[in-house]
């Protein structure tokens, strides 16, 4: 189980605040659909902690298509707020192993036990909805049976980057589209030098709060000639991949390879080698609960390209010793930071270019 999964963001970034998150704060189902980086999830965390809300969060991974996988990553989440939760259900799921059939009545029984246990200050949060939906059963079971048994004041926001058809069940479910999450050019602040790319980088920041997210930490590490420059790219992912190329032009090599393999593995544990990341700080990194971090979806792309050649892991390079996120655990079968199909590759020499992690 990927323990960093079920930890939420701290929301300490102003930049990620949005009416949007405060609309779904205050109760009911809201669905949001929208390119990645288009809002940061850090401003959710915050308008639920602002209307005093702790999140059972679940940020999923295409492991969990699979009912019995999403019932525990579901079950270790609840249990941050409810210890004991889900017992009686595990042990029923494991006396009757690898249903074909039954998921329904499962997903009901937790839905159930979710309502009564789930403690009234709390919100739910489904995030990376479209790594399982539409390509298993385990979205279709959860907006089924767990979301809607939930009282009517309690917060459930899905989260996802690409079309979620299960949540059709969810009926009157808010679903803002994602233009509403953009801001009008006049309300992004620019930096000079940007000449006729005046207006084609101001609509760039304004439909992603990623980059509005970047240039703000790019003004205290980068000259505004470097910064100009990298906005002058066509793209998203171009000029994310020049503030990146900027932003760690001074990394050592062995920082480099360090950020190479957290870009197959998601998350930073609080072990992780402190001095090699203060070389890598960057608006990629998210912070989450309990001293971890995560690296934004929005930020693969562009890393794997800023990092060129140090982004191609040989196989002894990933068998070295790993301070940085897993270590001997990984090597051994077992990580507080790595799912069993992440290890599975990692055995197979698999991580460049990995589309799952």
């Amino acid at each position: 189980m990927l323990a960093g999964k079920v930890l939420e963001p701290l929301g300490a970034e102003p930049v990620a605040a949005h009416f949007l998150f405060v609309d779904a704060v205050t109760g009911g189902v809201t669905v949001f659909v929208a390119p990645p980086g288009t809002l940061l999830t850090d401003g959710l965390a915050a308008a639920l902690e602002a209307v005093g809300r702790t999140p059972v969060w679940l940020r999923l991974g295409v492991e969990d298509r699979d009912p019995a996988t999403f019932l525990a990553t579901m079950i270790t989440a609840v249990r941050r707020r409810a210890p004991g939760f889900g017992a009686t259900l595990l042990t029923r799921v494991r006396a009757w192993p690898g249903p074909v059939h039954g998921w329904d009545d499962i997903f009901r029984r937790l839905g159930a036990e979710l309502a009564e246990r789930l403690p009234p200050d709390s919100a739910l949060v489904l995030e990376h909805a479209d790594r399982i939906d539409p390509h298993g059963p385990s979205l279709r079971l959860a907006c089924g049976h767990v979301l809607g048994a939930l009282p009517e004041a309690t917060p459930r926001v899905l989260i996802g980057h690409d079309a979620l058809p299960s949540t059709e069940a969810l009926g009157d479910a808010r679903r803002p589209p994602a233009e509403r999450a953009r801001l009008h050019p006049s309300e992004v602040e620019l930096p000079g030098g940007l000449g006729l790319r005046r207006r084609h980088a101001a609509a760039l920041l304004g439909r992603s709060a990623a980059l509005r997210h970047a240039v703000e930490f790019a003004r205290t590490t980068l000259s505004d000639g470097d910064l100009a420059q990298a906005l002058r790219g066509r793209t998203l992912v171009g000029v994310l991949t020049s503030l990146a190329r900027a932003v760690l032009a001074g990394a050592t090599g062995g920082a480099r390879r360090m950020l190479a393999r957290l870009l197959h593995v998601e998350y930073v544990v609080p072990e992780a080698n402190r001095r090699q990341l203060a070389e890598l700080g960057g608006p990629w990194f998210q912070p989450l609960t309990g001293d971890w971090s995560r690296l934004r979806t929005v930020w693969r792309a562009p890393l794997l390209a800023a990092l060129a050649e140090d982004a191609s892991l040989d196989r002894e390079t990933l068998r070295a010793p790993r301070s940085n996120c897993c270590g001997r655990a990984l090597r051994n079968g077992r990580s507080p930071c790595c799912s069993s199909s992440t290890i599975a590759r990692w055995r197979r020499g698999r991580w460049p270019g990995s589309p799952t992690t």
